[in-house]
């Protein structure tokens, strides 16, 4: 693929993860990094490259590890650079960041992310509702979409605040969570990209992540076996069990 877009930094390790499998369940993750705010020069690098492309995009995907990259200056270089472009920003937060993120067309926070960038506990439907509708409203977003697990994800738009429309889990094994929320927010824009609304966008997201979820370790989606899960609206993981036998 075309690497061209991969900024180096010569001041900062490129981050290892380490997971430590057991039974086709991660147990635990230890991590080498650098969490350190990226410098300038670096920001401008990277701003200059999405400028230089900008026109032949139709969305942009700022997934935020809380690694330093995402920060005020590169999210303000953003905005500058698709101010007033009909162009889809689609954030996947961190619970340090949430002012980063404003104005942006939808964040996928999931339920511990959410309940942090509303400042409030969410223990109920009601509190659901609240903390959707705060987001929205201090961060002035169009969307938010809350992933909440094995109850799968609640859409929330600013045209009607109080309220959310639910999108159940279609997952049916859960063998490994990690990647579903870069699995969301991935499939979330490539709907929005290709002129799918927000809702039809979400369940598109929902397919994938039910997908993701039922594969061990980190997995992707191919968008033959999104195309097939969608249109028969059956989830069959491609995972096979410890023994190395299909499932």
């Amino acid at each position: 693929g075309d690497a061209a877009g991969l900024i180096v930094d010569q001041t900062r390790q490129t981050t290892m993860k380490t997971r430590v499998v057991a039974h086709s369940q991660q147990v635990v993750r230890f991590d080498r990094e650098s969490r350190t705010p990226i410098d300038d020069d670096v920001a401008e690098r990277i701003l200059g490259y999405v400028e230089q492309h900008m026109d032949r995009w139709e969305a942009v995907i700022i997934s935020d590890y809380g690694k330093g990259v995402v920060s005020p200056g590169l999210m303000s270089g953003l905005r500058r650079i698709v101010l007033g472009q009909d162009k889809v920003v689609a954030v996947d937060p961190k619970i340090d960041n949430f002012e980063f993120y404003r104005g942006v067309s939808v964040i996928t926070p999931n339920h511990h992310e959410a309940a942090v960038g509303a400042k409030m506990a969410i223990k109920s439907d009601d509190d659901l509702r609240l903390a959707g509708r705060r987001l929205l409203e201090n961060f002035a977003l169009p969307w938010v979409l809350i992933t909440l697990g094995e109850r799968g994800m609640a859409l929330f738009s600013a045209e009607d605040p109080s309220d959310y429309r639910p999108i159940d889990t279609v997952a049916r094994e859960v063998f490994d969570v990690t990647g579903a929320g870069d699995t969301v927010i991935a499939a979330l824009t490539l709907g929005l990209a290709v002129g799918l609304p927000m809702y039809q966008s979400a369940l598109l997201a929902n397919y994938a992540a039910g997908l993701a979820v039922g594969e061990v370790g980190t997995a992707a989606v191919s968008v033959d076996m999104l195309r097939k899960t969608v249109e028969s609206g059956i989830v069959k993981p491609n995972h096979a069990d410890p023994q190395g036998k299909p499932r």
